[in-house]
């Protein structure tokens, strides 16, 4: 299994939930955590799932940093800028998740059938990241 080393957050101690804590399972039951449920090392996705949390968790601190300029007062520009690299990190996490769960489809047609991965529903997913 992949084992995933967190820093401490900070804000946690504010009260605000932190991404691992509103990391779970997923409809239809395959994500749990940081590791896909039923996953060992021998299936490739269980590196990826790996690589996308540690991917969220530099997202969350730049939007933590986000929040400490917005506190400070920064330039706006400086701001935007944040704000786009946020966006884009974001946006190419979730590509590269869907990515790989497509490649899985491909792979093995069977099983994803059984979990209701049609070609259609999958068509939908891709759609929704637009």
């Amino acid at each position: 299994m992949v084992q995933v080393v967190r820093p401490s957050d900070p804000s946690e101690e504010l009260g605000a939930p932190s991404l691992d804590s509103v990391v779970g399972e997923g409809v239809d039951g395959r994500v749990v955590g940081d590791q896909p449920a039923g996953l060992d090392e021998s299936d490739p996705r269980s590196g990826e799932v790996g690589d996308l949390v540690r991917r969220l968790s530099r997202i969350e601190g730049q939007i933590r940093g986000i929040k400490r300029m917005i506190q400070d007062g920064r330039d706006c520009r400086d701001l935007v800028t944040q704000f786009a690299a946020v966006s884009r990190a974001l946006e190419q996490a979730a590509l590269n998740y869907v990515t790989s769960e497509l490649v899985w489809c491909v792979e093995r047609p069977d099983e994803a059938a059984e979990h209701g991965y049609t070609v259609d529903e999958l068509r939908k997913l891709l759609g929704r990241l637009r």
